[in-house]
């Protein structure tokens, strides 16, 4: 889990789309479930799950949090 809760950071969010779950049409609406459900973890637990799972529950992406290297404008 990364926490996000009272420090800077950097969120790198990374989604890989080349599996049956984004196919037909759906990539659109699966990285939209996809962040809809980081926001709401976000939001609820201050954290963000390390992993990301699609529909078929298939590891698809990352989040990691970073400290800046200097300060964000």
């Amino acid at each position: 889990m990364c926490t996000a809760r009272g420090a800077k950071a950097i969120i790198t969010v990374t989604i890989r789309t080349e599996n049956a779950a984004f196919g037909d049409g759906n990539k659109a609406q699966e990285v939209a479930r996809l962040l809809h459900a980081l926001a709401n973890t976000l939001v609820i637990y201050g954290t963000a799950p390390a992993r990301l799972v699609d529909l078929n529950g298939n590891r698809v992406g990352t989040v990691t949090m970073t400290k800046p290297d200097r300060e964000l404008a």
